[in-house]
């Protein structure tokens, strides 16, 4: 049984009737079969080697040095990421894929393991989950990208990198095709 019957079937209420010239079926489970037997929800393709993805949105936090303080913002972005399965050094280090931006060379986010049962790909910052994560479902080709540096870091007296307001906190979203 494929993913999506499963989850109509344990959670769409249904109802049928038995009588003696068979069973049945309310418009609604008729709708469903109906659909379900088309192919409409057909799972996508798994073989795939990699994703190239475009962020749409981008909101997190800036620091305003004027009146020292946090605020909303919203980014704008072009930003362009591909999600390609790990080379043979980065296999060696532990990651089974990488998500670069496109035109660098090293990864921004690595992923210890590959794809798991539900279609998901979960990744980590390159030097830590406090820098971030990036998550992807290869079912709907959407990815949420997160960097959490900023707010909870800077302002704790370590010098530059960690002076008020020199990371910005984010969170980006966007879709993937499969290459």
């Amino acid at each position: 049984m494929r993913p999506v019957e499963t989850f109509l079937l344990l959670t769409v209420p249904m109802s049928f009737s038995l009588s003696s010239k068979g069973i049945f079926l309310t418009p609604l489970l008729r709708l469903l079969f109906g659909v379900l037997a088309s192919g409409a929800f057909s799972p996508p393709a798994v073989g795939a080697d990699g994703y190239f993805c475009a962020v749409d949105h981008s909101v997190g936090f800036s620091f305003n040095k004027t009146i020292k303080e946090w605020n909303p913002s919203i980014f704008k972005t072009t930003e362009k990421l591909l999600i390609a399965r790990s080379s043979e050094e980065d296999i060696k280090l532990g990651f089974a894929w990488v998500v670069k931006e496109i035109g660098s060379s090293s990864p921004s986010y690595v992923c210890d393991t590959g794809f798991n049962d539900a279609g998901f790909l979960h990744c980590q910052g390159v030097i830590g989950s406090v820098l971030g994560s990036f998550t992807f479902n290869k079912r709907n080709n959407r990815f949420l990208a997160t960097y959490m540096a900023g707010y909870v870091t800077d302002g704790i007296g370590l010098g530059d990198l960690f002076e008020e307001g020199s990371n910005t906190p984010y969170m980006k979203i966007g879709k993937c095709s499969p290459l």
